[in-house]
């Protein structure tokens, strides 16, 4: 029984003994509200650089995906599983109708667009030159002129997009190539899923120039149903593609839409070089982040070594009244620690609420931007961040950890403190 009670005081004397320590702690943090200021207000400032820059940084690649995906690929596609690799006409989605019917029930998907497509030859039926028209290669894509969402179909150089029955849209320079313009019939020539001679007879629609030579000398869009009937695909596709309201998700709605028949394919598959150039300048990022994390570190580093010579008389008085070294070095500790929380919290609450403010109302880049860039590559005017919190994770963890460090390093020697010099020193 006794040893119980001694047992229990001893657990209590221990809390209040953390308690007291923390207590005091806090209380030394504002002794001298200056310094502690300018060590937080280095934090707030690092963070804020690090966290701020991460955002703009996350809200211009999502931007760049985005319109990228938009364009044509979408965020995510379903395909059979070997066609990303070997894209091959009997490599095709079944069951079409019925698959891109329940997709577009589904709230998450913004857009859904299937697309079949072969590569064959295409020559006009006429031409503007006195010469015989010339025939090239081509890549035919049937699409559902009501549910393409591709920014092809907004690039009309000539005519119109895809309206009746046998309407084909043509990139202006395979225009040119064929000889042919807007109201004059093409052949196409191809290889349908069971190796026989598919034939198809359109009519120039339109033609689009989206300023991608390899696009618009290379591509053309007719309608779905009919290139199913030429190339033998009954309700067959090569590919559905799918839009999302951002592409973070992309990933995680592929793995949710493969199963044994097809499989998701995510915009990091389908746009690879964008997704390695983000991680590279993710990359590169990290290196100033770094740079500015030493600054604040280095910054606390001293002052903690001026607050160690300035209150050696304080510990020496702490020492003789029977405080140990560690419990001393414990409370500079938790100053650190109290100090390291506040300038993460101010910075997080700095640097969220302009987050937040700037996702919604977005900054413009100006009217020279708008004017040479954005009608040329369909960006939008204004850029939106989107909040960093793997950024302000690592940042929080990093400078909690690294602060601690940096406080612990000028209290060594308060282990070899002398008390009576100490107590001399303040005479």
């Amino acid at each position: 029984m006794a040893e119980s009670i001694l047992a229990a005081d001893t657990a209590t004397h221990s809390a209040r003994s953390h308690v007291s320590v923390a207590a005091i702690a806090w209380r030394n943090l504002w002794r001298n509200k200056r310094r502690t200021w300018l060590m937080i207000s280095g934090i707030v400032f690092a963070g804020f650089l690090v966290i701020l820059i991460n955002s703009i940084q996350r809200g211009a690649f999502d931007m760049m995906i985005d319109i990228t995906a938009r364009f044509y690929s979408g965020h995510v596609q379903i395909q059979h599983p070997a066609f990303l690799d070997e894209p091959r006409m009997d490599r095709t989605v079944k069951n079409a109708a019925a698959r891109v019917a329940d997709l577009r029930l589904r709230r998450e998907f913004t857009a859904v667009a299937p697309r079949a497509q072969a590569f064959a030859l295409v020559a006009a039926s006429s031409a503007t030159s006195n010469t015989d028209p010339p025939a090239t290669g081509a890549l035919v894509i049937g699409v559902d002129p009501q549910l393409e969402f591709a920014a092809i179909r907004h690039s009309i150089d000539a005519g119109r997009y895809l309206a009746e029955p046998g309407d084909a849209y043509v990139g202006s320079l395979l225009a040119q190539n064929l000889r042919a313009g807007v109201g004059e019939e093409l052949a196409i020539l191809g290889n349908s899923e069971d190796g026989s001679v598919a034939a198809m007879v359109v009519t120039i629609a339109g033609t689009f120039d989206t300023g991608q030579a390899e696009v618009d000398r290379s591509q053309m869009h007719v309608h779905l149903d009919e290139f199913q009937e030429a190339f033998g695909l009954p309700d067959q596709v090569h590919r559905i593609a799918l839009t999302l309201a951002g592409p973070s998700t992309a990933e995680a709605q592929a793995a949710r839409l493969t199963d044994p028949e097809s499989v998701g394919v995510p915009w990091q598959k389908l746009l690879p070089d964008i997704e390695q150039m983000a991680r590279l300048k993710y990359q590169s990022s990290y290196m100033i982040y770094a740079l500015l994390m030493v600054l604040v570190i280095f910054g606390v580093v001293n002052a903690f070594i001026m607050t160690t010579f300035e209150r050696t008389p304080e510990f020496g008085m702490l020492k003789a009244v029977g405080m140990r070294p560690g419990a001393i070095i414990r409370m500079m500790s938790l100053e650190a620690l109290w100090m390291a929380a506040i300038g993460i919290l101010v910075t997080l609450a700095i640097t969220g609420t302009l987050t937040g403010i700037l996702s919604v109302t977005g900054f413009s880049f100006g009217e020279a931007y708008t004017e040479m860039v954005g009608d040329s590559f369909m960006m939008p005017d204004r850029l939106y961040p989107t909040f960093g919190y793997r950024a302000a994770l690592e940042f929080s963890v990093a400078m909690l950890i690294a602060i601690q460090v940096a406080a612990l390093i000028p209290t060594v020697r308060l282990r070899r403190l002398n008390v009576v010099d100490a107590l001399r020193s303040a005479e």
